[in-house]
């Protein structure tokens, strides 16, 4: 729970100050990317499938957030 806190505390202070950001991170942070980016349940995520070279793409349009797997 403490990762998802730090992750999505992260996300909101980058949010809309960049046209593009690259994050390099660990599969616990991808997962909590994901999973905050669709409002959805962290817990429920925990084993969701990433690869050692997995790209996620989060898309921030007003308030509303969206993420997907492209690797």
């Amino acid at each position: 729970r403490q990762l998802y806190e730090r992750v999505v505390k992260f996300i909101e202070s980058i949010k809309g100050k960049h046209k593009k950001t690259l994050i390099v991170t660990h599969s616990g942070c991808i997962r909590a990317i994901y999973s905050y980016c669709n409002g959805e349940d962290f817990q429920n995520n925990l084993t969701l499938k990433t690869n050692h070279n997995s790209i996620i793409k989060c898309t921030f349009k007003g308030n509303k957030m969206k993420a997907e797997i492209l690797l």
